[in-house]
This record gives structure tokens, C-alpha cells and sequence, in this order.
């Protein structure tokens, strides 16, 4: 379990990197107010999945530590 979380985690942070920079990328233009929206959302979810699997990885070395 612990290398699909890592694996995971991974994924994330490089797809949450890949929003930021297309968030960058759209600049100020009025033409990309909607999907900027989208790419920040993005970032986001993605930022909060990390951390999801950070804190279960946590949560799984802390368990393997107790027993």
C-alpha cells in the first residue's frame, strides 16, 4: 500500500506543478478568465491530494511504529 500512496503522492505534486505553470502560462488575458478559473481549481485538488496521501503515509508509519 505504502508504494501505490507514494506513487500517489507523486502523481499529484506533478500534475498540481503542471497547473501552476499553465495558470502562469494563461497570464492576464481576459480570454482565459474561465479556464484560468479551471487550472487554479485544479491546482487545488491536486494540492489537497498530496497532502492526502502525505497524511496516510503518515498515519501508516505512524500504525507500523505502534506495533
Amino acid at each position: 500500500m505504502w508504494e501505490i500512496l507514494a506513487a500517489h503522492q507523486k502523481y499529484a505534486e506533478g500534475m498540481r506543478r503542471r497547473a501552476e505553470a499553465d495558470v502562469a502560462d494563461a497570464g492576464a488575458d481576459e480570454a482565459w478568465v474561465y479556464p484560468r478559473l479551471t487550472l487554479a481549481w485544479a491546482e487545488r485538488y491536486y494540492t489537497a491530494e498530496r497532502d492526502l496521501a502525505d497524511a496516510m503515509l503518515a498515519d501508516i508509519e505512524e500504525l507500523e511504529g505502534e506495533q
